[in-house]
C-alpha cells in the first residue's frame, strides 16, 4: 500500500530532475508549489489521492519538463527518463510479486526503491541530459538503467538485521 505523500514526494523528485536538465525552468516554480500543496493535503488527509490526481500531476510534470527542454533533445531525453523512479519501483513490484513469498517487498524497501530511482535520474540530468547533443543523454540512460536495477535488486534481497 502506498503511503500518504509518497507519490508526491516521489514527483517531487522526478520534477527536481527536470529542473536540473531543462534549459527552460520558469515554468517550474509553480509546479513545485503545485506539488507542495499535494503533498502537504496526502499528509493532512493520512491517505493518499487516487489514481486521477497522480495522473494530473505526471501529466503538468511532463508537459512542464516537455515544455522546458524545447529544442534540445538532450534534455527531452531528461525530462522523460525522470519518471524512471516509477518505472523502476513497478518493475521491482513485478518481479518480486512473480518471484510469490520468496520476496516481499515492504513500504521502506519500496521507498529506498524510489529514492534509487530518484538518484538515476538526477545522475542522468547533470551528466548526459545537459549536453548539447542527444548521444550522451542515451549514453547515460543506458548507464543509470542496469545500474539502479543492480541497486533495487540489492534493496529487495538485502536481509534484514536481526534483533540481538
Amino acid at each position: 500500500m502506498v503511503l500518504p505523500g509518497e507519490v508526491p514526494a516521489v514527483m517531487i523528485g522526478v520534477a527536481a530532475s527536470i529542473f536540473l536538465c531543462v534549459p527552460e525552468t520558469d515554468q517550474m516554480d509553480e509546479v513545485g508549489v503545485a506539488l507542495g500543496v499535494v503533498l502537504v493535503l496526502e499528509l493532512l488527509a493520512r491517505r493518499p489521492f487516487g489514481p486521477a490526481v497522480v495522473a494530473v500531476q505526471a501529466g503538468v510534470v511532463l508537459a512542464a519538463g516537455l515544455y522546458g527542454a524545447t529544442s534540445r533533445d538532450s534534455a527531452t531525453v531528461g525530462a522523460w527518463f525522470s519518471f524512471w523512479p516509477f518505472a523502476l519501483t513497478s518493475l521491482t513490484l513485478l518481479v518480486t510479486h512473480r518471484l510469490g513469498d520468496r520476496v516481499r517487498v515492504d513500504s521502506s524497501r519500496r521507498i529506498l526503491i524510489e529514492i534509487v530511482g530518484v538518484a538515476a535520474a538526477i545522475g542522468v540530468a547533470r551528466t548526459g541530459a545537459i549536453q548539447p547533443t542527444i548521444g550522451p543523454a542515451v549514453a547515460a540512460v543506458a548507464v543509470a538503467v542496469p545500474v539502479s536495477i543492480a541497486l533495487a535488486a540489492l534493496v529487495v534481497l538485502a536481509r534484514r538485521p536481526t534483533p540481538s
